[in-house]
Parts: C-alpha cells; sequence; structure tokens
C-alpha cells in the first residue's frame, strides 16, 4: 500500500501484491548480502564486523519469517537459515 494513495483500498490489492513481492525479494537479496559478507569478514578475521553482520542477517532472516512466503522464498528462507547456523558456528571457531 502507498501511504499517498487516496484510492479506495479494493484498486490497490494488485499493487499490494506487487509491493509484498518487491519487500521479500529485497529482504532476500539482503540477507543473501550479508551472508556472503559476513563468511568474507571471517576469512579475513574481523570477527567484529562478522558479528554484527550476522546480526543483520538474523533481523532480515526474522523478517522474512513474518512474510507470507511463495514456494521458492520459503526454500530459499530455509537456505539461509542454514547458512546462518553456519556462519554462526565458523564465527565461534574463529573466535577461540
Amino acid at each position: 500500500m502507498l501511504e499517498d494513495d487516496d484510492s479506495p483500498p479494493s484498486t490497490y490489492r494488485g499493487r499490494s501484491a506487487i509491493g509484498a513481492n518487491a519487500l521479500r525479494a529485497l529482504k532476500l537479496l539482503r540477507a543473501t548480502a550479508a551472508s556472503l559478507r559476513c563468511r568474507e569478514l571471517i576469512e579475513l578475521g574481523s570477527l567484529d564486523e562478522a558479528k554484527s553482520l550476522l546480526s543483520v542477517l538474523r533481523e532480515e532472516i526474522d523478517e522474512l519469517s513474518r512474510l507470507p512466503l511463495q514456494v521458492g522464498s520459503a526454500k530459499e528462507l530455509g537456505l539461509l537459515r542454514a547458512q546462518e547456523r553456519g556462519l554462526a558456528s565458523q564465527l565461534s571457531r574463529a573466535a577461540k
């Protein structure tokens, strides 16, 4: 829904669906980018930055899990959760 839109709710249902799809895609993109950058930071030994980015990844995953997901998005969300667990494990090992 657009905040500046004066049209009655029945006329912007299609736009709401497009907005939800765009939001879902943006969240998936942000989470994927955070995952990749976090992995890179762990490899470089920048553990504080990696820890911070892991928090961003977790927030994006939490927000994604609250959105109505489509079949493909649900699979991607599962993959992101697996990546998050792997990164948390790598970060823990690197911190020792």
